[in-house]
């Protein structure tokens, strides 16, 4: 029996907006009948809230201090490695469709057109961002979205795969990401004065080197936020479509139940929340990523509330494969989770240029660049509203918490031996006195 896979990422999707993780106001009915059938990862992080890096740490298993694809205009070094390129050097047939973000790595790209898929402002660059997209005021739908024609290449080209099993594919949607670029139904298909608004926290710690970020949307009124958000649902409605039109295919194709099919997002969107929308920062609708596995041993509608990570999804497709598990992914199999079996991990790390971040079962450690500090109770405090970095009274926690950032890093950071073996000297080199 072939063990397929394919990886449906979605960009820039916050969990909670998705019916199977609590939202009401979005009708997901295709995601959520895998949620109910797969396994659903209640808690599981990016290892950087930016497409480039956590595609990166995706691909690899690796964090970003790893891979060294800092942000977005850093691409994979060709030594490093990739699940894809493993998967291929054992008989898979590769397939990247869609949002790919210049990463390949062992992929064969499938290109899609963009056509008449965006708008353009008179720069003829593409509108990016709910600040830059209702600052120019387009507001108008387009011919035809770029990720309808993503679902409609995946069919076909599962159609040809098929005949070439096992596969190993990647489809990657550009939506909910911007531009805002929605055809009919559903650029109209929400109302933006009945969309709910984010609750926000009793109080907003804004750290030094977020301001510029804050800055940004302050001017952004209600009603445009109202606007921004409508064609953000909108953006998910079209996407849960799209892969229902994708599970549809497998199902036609008698596929289905022979292929992992995850479905996550790379990193999360705040939407409002705190102030602030896209992405960058370590707050939980940043951090936290919608994450669905069916197939295997991810089946009979679980829910997972372990603390995961995005490369963990890089050691659960080599261990579904049958292929080894090299000693520099550093994510862990997710298998034995769904099993019920012994414990995961105690805690998760993500990062970005400007701050690190670890979070454990109780708290959240954040320490930016400028050495400014954020800490959170996410137990008694789950929407980050008080930060406790400087209380002295949680200053062993504190000092916890860092060691644990610390040492995280230590026991991490360097696998170069196993990078480059072509560096590796044979037994005994250095017992010939050459070189001591």
């Amino acid at each position: 029996m072939a063990k397929n896979i394919l990886l449906v990422l979605i960009d820039q999707l916050q969990a909670g907006i998705l019916g199977t993780y609590g939202g009401t106001f979005v009708p997901t009915p295709n995601i959520d009948a895998v949620a109910r059938e797969g396994c659903v990862f209640e808690r599981m992080y990016c290892q950087a809230p930016v497409c480039g890096p956590s595609r990166a740490s995706i691909l690899t298993g690796r964090h970003v201090f790893q891979h060294r694809a800092t942000n977005n205009s850093h691409l994979l070094p060709d030594q490093e490695f990739s699940y894809a390129r493993a998967l291929r050097e054992n008989g898979y047939t590769a397939a990247a469709i869609g949002r790919t973000h210049n990463f390949a790595n062992g992929y064969q790209v499938v290109p899609v057109p963009i056509s008449d898929s965006f708008e353009y402002d008179l720069e003829n660059n593409p509108i990016f961002g709910i600040s830059n997209y209702f600052e120019r005021g387009k507001t108008e739908p387009v011919n035809r979205a770029y990720d309808l024609r993503v679902a409609e290449t995946t069919c076909m080209f599962l159609e040809d795969t098929a005949r070439m099993q096992p596969f190993v594919m990647f489809t990657g949607f550009l939506a909910p990401h911007a531009p805002f670029a929605l055809s009919e139904p559903y650029a109209s298909m929400f109302d933006p004065k009945d969309v709910p608004l984010p609750v926000q926290p009793e109080t907003i710690d804004i750290p030094p080197m977020l301001k510029k970020r804050y800055a940004k949307y302050e001017w952004l009124s209600e009603e445009d936020a109202r606007k921004g958000i409508a064609f953000y649902c909108g953006m998910i409605a079209m996407i849960d479509d799209c892969v229902g039109q994708v599970v549809g295919k497998l199902k036609s194709l008698g596929l289905y139940e022979d292929t992992l099919l995850i479905i996550a997002s790379d990193h999360g969107e705040m939407l409002g929340e705190r102030g602030l929308y896209d992405k960058f920062v370590p707050y939980e609708s940043s951090s936290k990523v919608p994450c669905i596995v069916h197939g295997g041993e991810f089946a009979g509608g679980k829910r997972i509330s372990a603390l995961t990570e995005l490369i963990d999804l890089t050691a659960t497709i080599l261990e579904y494969a049958g292929v080894e598990i090299p000693s520099r992914v550093a994510g862990k199999p997710l298998a034995g989770l769904a099993r019920g079996e012994a414990e995961h991990k105690d805690y998760i790390y993500s990062q970005i240029t400007e701050w690190r971040m670890v979070r454990d079962e109780h708290y959240k450690l954040v320490i930016y660049t400028d050495g400014y500090g954020e800490l959170y109770d996410m137990v008694n405090d789950p929407l980050e509203s008080k930060n406790h970095y400087y209380d002295e009274a949680l200053a062993s926690v504190r000092s916890a918490m860092e060691k644990k950032m610390l040492m995280h890093y230590i026991n991490t950071v360097d696998h170069s031996n196993d990078m480059f073996p072509e560096c590796l000297q044979k037994r005994g080199a250095f017992n010939n006195g050459i070189g001591n």
